[in-house]
């Protein structure tokens, strides 16, 4: 469901399957934000993350500039 100022509320169901069989069930409800690419690098750099990777699909197909979908890899920095 899309609400005012970029939120939207979800339902996720993630499942686990093991030898074809339903073993673990999870639903959860939350609201989430959505952002453009360049405020996701932004934000992950503030909050001192590097970023490995990037697809623009589930498929791990390169990220397109466009593309509806952006998953991103980000590992912390390390602190000495």
């Amino acid at each position: 469901t899309v609400l005012p100022g970029n939120i939207k509320s979800t339902h996720l169901i993630f499942e686990v399957y093991e030898d074809g069989h339903l073993s673990e069930r999870i639903e959860e409800e939350s609201l989430v934000g959505t952002t453009g690419r360049a405020e996701t690098h932004l934000l992950l750099a503030e909050t001192g993350y590097d970023i490995s990777n990037e697809w623009g699909d589930y498929d791990f197909s390169t990220y397109q500039e466009g593309d509806p979908l952006l998953i991103v890899k980000a590992t912390k920095k390390s602190v000495i």
